[in-house]
């Protein structure tokens, strides 16, 4: 660099002395005078939104000051006369290097560069390799790079290593197959290798990428197919033109809109998910209500036979609308949606709903019908009230469920005081009966209820304790988080 540029700012800080005198307090009073949140720019990758990220930022660089923007260094012009620098060491080799200055002001060219690099000096197919190896058999390796000094100027560095004996035949050789790569050009029987050679590179570090870290997708598009790679899989797929795609035409009527966390109407969705219907030929219920009164999002699913419910405040109010979404749009939401504080904007019309968050927007079609009054099925009356434990009764459920009818999936519940028997009976007259100590003073009960119905609300509620409301044996029990009125789960009983 100094034989090439000479002594100006660039050769100078190379001074190792300049480096032993650095000391703590020197970096500390560089950083005070130098680094500021002026011109920062910072690139992440990640699952995280860009509102997060920025947040993260900030905080991260809070106590960086604003600064005016620094004066940027501008190298002399380089050397441009020739000169040649000898140092002699003991060895049996010679390194030879040779640097050549050269302005190159759009970025734009660097595949060029890359290219004309190849040729002069790509291995043994280079012009270098060629000329020292073949004429002289003198060469352990000859290559030739180019480098970025500063912004628009770049040095073409050749280098090679010989014996020490035909060091000066070898430099008379470098040097004038770089003078004629330079003044002749290059022909096309090398432009194709080397072009070839060069998009090889570009692919293996890619796949090197690729292979390093496992959670990167790359996708590479050649000829209409479709390149997936992660990891150590790969997949190669034939795609169809995107003016074909089907483009979903947006209603322009009036529509109301609400935001609110992406991690409240995550979780308001995942309480009611597990209620929907499957392919039921009552089709508004193979999907969620959502329904908004004032300041009050309530989220609700049911297939006829147990309703789950849910409900979160919104920070304004707004007028009453409903819309039934598909059971698709709901369990891609569920998967898409974050944990975070992060905003989703809801945007309901007549006939379609669109959740917009994180970079991330999905329009969906409402469900035409009428949802069940939800409202009504909703036991209020109750008195037999009894709060039960939540993992001890699944743990319970789950071994009684064993010898269940694989048909109707049946269980019966006796309460008596200060006990639950949790009984299942198969065709084969087996039987199955878990006994749990609890703190019930209620009236005697036997009640059935489906199974499955008990365990889908025990492993999708966060708490540790559930309260169960009541009546007799043919009422549909009622199931809550203790002081919580923001979920309601009903089930109906059923007779075994």
């Amino acid at each position: 660099m100094r034989a090439l540029l000479g002594e100006h700012r660039w050769t100078r800080a190379l001074d190792i002395r300049r480096f032993e005198r650095i000391g703590a307090t020197e970096l500390d009073l560089w950083r005070a005078e130098r680094m500021s949140r002026s011109g920062l720019v910072i690139v992440a990758s990640g699952a995280l939104s860009a509102d997060a990220f920025a947040r993260a930022i900030d905080e991260a660089f809070a106590r960086l000051p604003e600064l005016p923007e620094p004066q940027r260094i501008t190298p002399g012009p380089p050397r441009t006369s020739p000169r040649t620098v000898v140092i002699e060491r003991p060895g049996t080799q010679t390194i030879i290097l040779l640097a050549a200055p050269m302005t190159v002001p759009d970025l734009k060219e660097a595949p060029k560069l890359s290219i004309a690099a190849a040729i002069l000096g790509g291995g043994a197919q280079g012009r270098l390799f060629k000329a020292v190896r073949g004429d002289l058999g003198a060469t352990y390796g000859a290559s030739a790079s180019i480098s970025t000094v500063h912004r628009d100027q770049r040095i073409v560095l050749v280098q090679a290593s010989v014996a020490n004996d035909l060091a000066k035949a070898s430099l008379a050789s470098l040097r004038a197959t770089y003078a004629k790569w330079h003044a002749e050009g290059v022909t096309e029987a090398e432009l194709v290798p080397a072009r070839e050679r060069s998009i090889s590179g570009v692919r293996s570090a890619w796949r090197d990428i690729m292979s390093a870290n496992n959670w990167l997708l790359g996708l590479l598009l050649e000829d209409r197919r479709l390149q997936v790679k992660a990891g150590r899989s790969r997949f190669n797929l034939q795609t169809l033109a995107a003016a074909d795609f089907p483009r979903m035409v947006e209603a322009r009527d009036a529509a109301k809109s609400l935001t609110l966390p992406q991690k409240a109407l995550k979780h308001a969705l995942g309480l009611v998910q597990f209620a929907m219907a499957v392919q039921d030929i009552r089709y508004y219920l193979n999907g969620v209500l959502l329904s908004v009164d004032k300041n009050v999002l309530r989220v609700v699913a049911t297939d006829g036979h147990r309703l789950s419910y849910a409900a979160e405040t919104l920070e304004n109010e707004l007028e009453s609308v409903e819309a039934i979404l598909p059971r698709k749009t709901v369990l891609e939401l569920i998967k898409l949606l974050g944990d975070g504080d992060d905003p989703v904007t809801l945007t309901i019309g007549t006939n379609q709903v669109r959740f917009a968050f994180g970079g991330i927007e999905i329009v969906s079609k409402i469900v035409e019908g009428k949802f069940p009054d939800y409202l009504k099925v909703i036991p209020t009356t109750h008195r037999n009230l009894v709060s039960l434990a939540r993992v001890p009764l699944a743990q319970s459920l789950n071994r009684a469920a064993i010898l269940s009818n694989e048909k109707i999936r049946g269980v019966r519940l006796v309460f008596t005081k200060n006990a639950l028997s949790i009984i299942c009976t198969n065709n084969e007259q087996e039987e199955a009966e878990e006994s749990l100590t609890i703190d019930y003073d209620g009236d005697p009960l036997d009640i059935g209820f489906n199974i499955s119905y008990l365990l889908d609300v025990l492993n999708h509620v966060d708490c540790e304790t559930v309260t169960v409301a009541m009546g007799d044996s043919n009422s549909s029990a009622l199931v809550q988080m203790p002081g919580r009125d923001d979920f309601k789960y009903v089930v109906m009983p059923m007779r075994i």
